[in-house]
């Protein structure tokens, strides 16, 4: 980034007590197949396949010790700012985007019970890791997690401390079948590729509704998971372990932008200056 020396400060403060605010770019997404040049403008983020995973190896439910979630899913679609699905034709043949997310979260119980030993959880993201993948081969593999990983990391970032969400759980009363339901929100830092994304993207926001047991839909429980690094890497689903089908959508936003009132009050500062010359870097 850019820094401006310090004879601009006063001109940036008068742009901001002027009432100019930042405004963000619109990002635009180009890929190719290897056959075909996609441009995807404007871009505002994925819509993930229902058919992803998250899973918990271990629950703890005094609100301070952490726990990690992992998330796995390929893109359903590509969105716009608004959410309207843009996606050029071919995703899931000719190529295919993947998410995978270390979440790191703390959990309090809000009602006790059931075989976890709670029935209903609030959940805070803390920490954590996510990369999302372009690979020009669809052969990413949900059911044992293997090559949702191999693509070429267009997009990673930190997860942001935040609230996530609420998950319950629920038991059949006739059958005794486990189910249950939640919405996870995390919002995060975002770096991206530059040869895939104009201009730079700066943060993320996601949303997974998890579903488990009896609750599922066009879903099947993986036997492993995805993994990285390495590339295209997979791990053991450890004995005890929580699975959920996962079901999300994430959202993105370009770098700030000044406004045009900003820029122009920058000018006429910088004319002002004269014959003062400094070189920016």
């Amino acid at each position: 980034m850019k820094r401006i020396h310090k004879f601009l400060g006063g001109l940036a403060a008068a742009g901001l007590l002027a009432g100019a605010a930042p405004v963000y770019a619109t990002p635009t997404l180009s890929f190719t197949d290897g056959a075909t040049n996609y441009t995807v403008d404007p871009f505002g983020g994925f819509e993930w396949f229902q058919s992803g995973s998250a899973m918990t190896p271990t629950f703890v439910f005094d609100g301070v010790t952490p726990f990690t979630t992992y998330y796995m899913a390929t893109a359903n679609g590509i969105v716009d700012p608004l959410g309207n699905d843009i996606t050029p034709t071919g995703l899931g043949t000719d190529y295919e985007f993947t998410i995978y997310a270390e979440i790191t979260e703390t959990a309090i119980c809000l009602v006790p019970g059931g075989p976890t030993g709670c029935l209903t959880a609030q959940f805070t993201a803390v920490g954590g890791t996510y990369n999302i993948f372009y690979d020009d081969v669809a052969d990413a593999n949900l059911v044992t997690g293997a090559d949702v990983t191999d693509g070429t990391s267009i997009i990673s970032g930190t997860i942001l401390a935040a609230p996530a969400g609420t998950f319950s759980l629920t038991i059949n009363p006739i059958n005794g079948n486990i189910g249950g339901s939640g919405v996870f929100n995390f919002f995060a830092t975002a770096t991206s590729d530059p040869a895939f994304f104009n201009p730079d993207l700066i943060s993320q926001n996601s949303i997974a509704t998890l579903q488990i047991g009896s609750t599922v839909t066009n879903w099947t429980q993986p036997t492993g998971f995805a993994d990285y690094p390495p590339s295209g890497g997979t791990q053991l689903i450890p004995t005890g372990a929580t699975v959920f089908q996962a079901d999300g959508n994430s959202a993105f936003q370009a770098k700030a932008v000044p406004e045009p009132a900003t820029l122009s009050l920058l000018a006429l500062g910088l004319l002002g200056i004269g014959g003062l010359k400094r070189r920016l870097s």
